[in-house]
């Protein structure tokens, strides 16, 4: 029974517990449903409140949107305002001649400007073009009244002027870009491109008045009398020179020195050259003892400077000995102080031959001749100057000058832009424009060639030529060609004096790794072929061939020049028996002209016509090229009227008038010899300028 009943109680606890389990799991099935209920319900809530939040949000940000459009729009408006205002203003001090206050103007539009474009920047998350390209007007008027104020600022100096404007062209350039490419994406705001034309007219018009100034300015510097301007024409005929004065015919109308000059170094050409002393830098001839000697007809007249001041009479019948200055460290001579510091300061000391190259391009020198090879051991310009006389060509030397005045107006632009750091020991520490200086240099180095019309022309063996170029700057520049770590002190030296600043020179400098890193970038970008061959070009299609007269030539002396003829041929060859005849239309036929009394009769005779004519005097000068910058404006015609002469005892030209001129009247020379038939000048001027003339003669074909 117990055990009975105590199964019923385990029965019954075990029924009570089953029910129990049920009732509790039961109550959990509700408790969970309910919960789920209840956190399906608050995922609502939440989804509700997220999607509320979130189109209000949205609404903010459309209303922050428009907000921010409704700020820039009017701060557009606002800054048209104050353009207007200061439009008006710049009117006012133009018209009262009041330039204390252009100053005031000029800082005024700068702040403007700066504000302005802090907003375009900030417009350029609208995505709206109209407001962009609004804003890309209004910059490009603000920019264009800088132009306007700079231009009618007269006491700006000529340094702050070019900077001011370098800065206002490339911002300029800037914006078109930027104008440009939203203007062709646009096609309905006709309104905006007819400003945009405008502006750019308007622009141009300055560009071309400033390339006005920057001539006028040169005409200063280069050319001796100021009868003269350049002007802008138009784009087909880009520069011309047109007269300032009225002038009558086979009047000087102005003479002209070279940006650079150079000697051809080709034999048929020179047959003195390397024998006879010239100036390096300026073409002169100097009779001293090396050069007289070449002359035996000029011997006899020269004497020392000693021997001249001991004679007691007839002073004027002697010449005296020159003195060249020589190059400290190559053979290259001088005719005066001034001659050295300009070639020194312009491009002599980075083609300079004072030092030996171990190695130079071996492989290489042999496709030019063999003979290199063998005296590889010289230094690059020397075996550069081997190359032309093998080539029979000039222009490769020309470039080495050309391409060493560029580098050193680089460096020395560069330089210049830290003084200050340099005298406080903190060069380059910051380099934050670092690249933005490097290219303003190098633009600096390259605008004086860049004004000249240019074109690749390429010849044999150029890239040999500018890898010899391009040695040469590297042994000039460096102390060890071979790992470039050490600045020369005498290069340094040099760029110091060209910065007309007391610059400390020491380790500092010489081992800077920045501007040792500098140098050499510059070097690779200028030594570059398509510069080599643009130069080239330059010369081919610029260049005027000048061949200098001497003092012999400038002789007044009677009984100098009596002298000067009888030692000049015993007896007279046939040359000079014809020249003697050709200016002194009295000789008599049966004339010996083998006596001495035949050289007394004609001595009253020497004039322009016997001296050209005359070989040995050519030969007293060499002959070579220039680049002109002014004569380089001057257009072609084959009715000239005027004529370059190349009649001074340096590498300067002069310009003379074959005709009466009237002031305003445009000037003209002939680039090819105007008495050839038509179709030889027509081929002249298309092979070696590449245009067709149109003047009368050539409509004529005459």
């Amino acid at each position: 029974m117990v055990s009975k009943n105590k199964k019923k109680q385990s029965s019954a606890s075990s029924s009570s517990t089953l029910s129990t389990t049920q009732s509790s799991s039961s109550s959990n099935n509700s408790s969970s449903n309910n919960n789920s209920s209840n956190n399906n319900s608050n995922s609502k809530n939440n989804n509700s409140k997220n999607s509320n939040i979130t189109k209000k949000n949205k609404e903010n940000k459309e209303n922050e949107f428009i907000e921010f459009t409704l700020t820039i729009t009017n701060n557009l408006l606002n800054f048209e305002n104050e353009f207007n205002l200061l439009q008006n203003t710049l009117q006012n001090n133009l018209e009262n001649n009041l330039q204390n206050n252009l100053q005031n103007t000029l800082q005024k539009i700068e702040n403007l400007l700066q504000k302005v474009n802090k907003f375009f920047l900030q417009s350029l998350n609208l995505n709206n073009e109209s407001i962009l390209l609004q804003f890309l007007i209004l910059l490009q008027k603000l920019n264009l009244l800088k132009m306007e104020n700079l231009f009618n600022f007269k006491n700006l100096n000529e340094k702050k002027f070019n900077l001011i404007f370098n800065e206002i062209l490339k911002y300029h350039q800037l914006l078109q870009n930027n104008l440009q490419n939203n203007l062709q994406k646009n096609n309905f705001l006709n309104e905006l491109k007819l400003q945009w034309n405008e502006i750019f007219t308007k622009m141009e018009f300055y560009k071309n008045k400033l390339l006005e100034k920057e001539y006028e300015n040169e005409i200063v510097k280069k050319c001796h009398k100021k009868n003269i301007c350049v002007l802008y024409k138009n784009e087909n005929e880009g520069k011309i020179v047109v007269t300032k004065i009225n002038t009558l015919q086979n009047e000087i109308l102005f003479m002209e020195s070279p940006i650079v000059s150079q000697i051809i170094p080709i034999l048929e050409i020179n047959p003195k050259y390397k024998k006879i002393h010239t100036c390096h830098n300026c073409m002169k001839t100097i009779f001293d003892k090396v050069t007289v000697k070449e002359f035996p007809f000029l011997e006899n007249l020269f004497v020392t400077i000693e021997d001249y001041n001991n004679l007691q009479q007839k002073k004027e019948e002697k010449l005296v000995y020159k003195i060249c200055l020589e190059c400290d460290n190559c053979n290259e001579v001088f005719c005066s102080k001034k001659c050295l510091q300009n070639a020194m300061k312009d491009y002599h000391i980075l083609i300079c031959t004072k030092n030996k190259c171990d190695k130079i391009c071996d492989n290489t020198l042999q496709q030019v001749d063999n003979t290199l090879q063998q005296q590889s051991q010289q230094h690059p310009i020397e075996l550069l100057e081997k190359m032309c006389q093998l080539q029979k060509r000039g222009t490769p030397l020309m470039i080495a000058k050309m391409l060493s005045i560029i580098l050193m107006k680089s460096v020395t632009n560069f330089l210049s832009h830290f003084l200050k750091d340099l005298q406080n020991g903190v060069f380059l520490q910051h380099t934050e424009n670092l690249q933005n200086t490097l290219q303003n240099s190098l633009q600096f180095g390259f605008h004086e060639f860049s004004r000249f019309i240019q074109s690749e022309m390429s010849h044999d063996h150029d890239t040999l030529a500018i890898e010899l170029i391009k040695e040469s700057f590297v042994k000039s520049i460096f102390v060890n060609e071979e790992n470039c770590n050490e600045i020369s002190l005498q290069f340094l030296q040099q760029v110091a004096k060209n910065c007309n600043a007391t610059i400390p020179i020491d380790n500092t400098l010489s081992q800077n790794s920045e501007f040792i890193k500098i140098l050499l970038k510059m070097i690779n970008i200028i030594c570059d072929i398509v510069n080599y061959r643009s130069l080239n070009g330059l010369i081919l299609r610029n260049c005027t061939t000048i061949h200098p007269i001497t003092e012999i030539h400038e002789i007044k002396n009677h009984i100098l020049q009596q002298e000067i003829l009888k030692n000049l041929h015993k007896p007279l060859d046939s040359t000079l028996q014809k020249n003697t005849q050709i200016i002194d239309n009295n000789c008599d036929n049966n004339c010996d002209n083998n006596c001495n009394n035949h050289c007394n009769n004609h001595c009253d005779n020497w004039n322009e016509e016997f001296l050209q004519n005359c070989k040995e005097f050519n030969e007293l000068s060499l002959q070579g090229m220039g680049a002109f910058t002014i004569h380089n404006c001057i257009n072609h015609s084959c009715i000239p009227n005027i004529v370059t002469m190349s009649n001074q005892l340096n590498h300067n030209i002069c310009v003379k008038t074959l005709q009466n001129l009237k002031e305003g009247d445009e000037l003209f020379i002939s680039y090819v010899d105007e008495n050839l038939p038509y179709l030889e000048r027509k081929e002249k001027l298309l092979e070696q300028y590449l245009f067709e003339c149109h003047c009368n003669k050539c409509l004529q074909k005459l």
